[in-house]
């Protein structure tokens, strides 16, 4: 949810929020933060690899509305072993592409790309 946000709402919501560290593989850092939700803007979806729980994995996308506000997420959880990081990516777009039906229903209209000749 916070991919929604830009890197200074994020900011200002760390100014008053510590990132709390559940395992090994939590993001412990703004930088690392900002990172990674860099990483999620560009993929499309967000991936906790055991960073909440060891043992568990997580793949969630947006849901939007017609006025392109994200008003919910989509995710996916398993256990690690049902769920290996090779296959992260084959499941990252099944979740973002339901993500993106769901938000169509809802009247999301994805901005045009325009082509550059």
């Amino acid at each position: 949810m916070l991919s929604c946000l830009d890197d200074q709402e994020i900011k200002t919501i760390l100014r008053k929020q510590m990132l709390d560290a559940y395992t090994v593989s939590t993001i412990k850092n703004a930088d690392q933060l900002l990172a990674d939700l860099r990483l999620v803007r560009k993929r499309g979806y967000a991936v906790d690899n055991e960073e909440t729980e060891i043992g568990l994995r997580c793949v969630g996308a947006p849901i939007r509305d017609y006025t392109g506000n994200m008003v919910g997420a989509l995710s996916v959880a398993a256990p690690s072993a049902r769920l290996p990081e090779k296959n992260i990516p084959v499941i990252g777009r099944m979740v973002m592409s339901i993500a993106e039906e769901i938000s169509d229903k809802l009247g999301y209209e994805p901005p045009q790309i325009l082509k550059v000749r």
